[in-house]
């Protein structure tokens, strides 16, 4: 009997998943690809997805003498595993604000960590602004978990429904 796996919808279906998801990380690891309206914004960046709300500086059209998410103003320190992060701005201290934004003034091309860029993005942002990013391994393995058990479910199932009706041989 052909193994069942190679013909299964669920099997393709999640390596097509999978293999999407894996081209996103690689992607947002090279380039920033975002859109939206100036309300919302959503994007493919810095090894995962984000969206951001209520006109950020993280927004590529927003207007300010030194603009962070303009290359020419700082370097962001690329981490390939990043944590995820949900912030509005009123749960950032103040001091840390002032600290971001004193090395940007400060230094030439100051070298942000992805939080301390978020940070500062989001301290510039509306009240009942909020900023989410979710890093690409984390989507992956949101995915990858459950389609393995459903797979490794469906071939025991299989398994347990063969032997029932396989003839005895005695």
């Amino acid at each position: 009997m052909k193994a069942a796996l190679p013909r299964s919808i669920t099997f393709w279906s999640g390596i097509l998943v999978i293999a999407f998801l894996s081209w996103a990380w690689w992607d947002s690891l090279r380039a920033n690809s975002h859109t939206g309206r100036p309300s919302v914004r959503m994007g493919n960046a810095w090894g995962g997805f984000y969206v951001f709300t209520k006109e950020s500086w993280l927004n590529p059209y927003a207007t300010s003498e030194r603009n962070p998410a303009d290359p020419d103003w700082c370097d962001l320190q690329p981490a390939a595993f990043p944590l995820p992060i949900y912030l509005r701005p009123e749960s950032i201290p103040s001091d840390v604000v002032d600290a971001l934004f004193d090395r940007l003034y400060r230094e030439k091309h100051p070298l942000f960590t992805l939080r301390e860029f978020i940070e500062l993005g989001t301290s510039t942002t509306k009240p009942g602004g909020w900023t989410l990013f979710v890093p690409h391994w984390l989507l992956i393995a949101a995915f990858a978990l459950p389609w393995s058990a459903l797979l490794l479910w469906r071939t025991r199932r299989r398994k347990i429904k063969l032997v029932a009706i396989a003839p005895e041989t005695e």
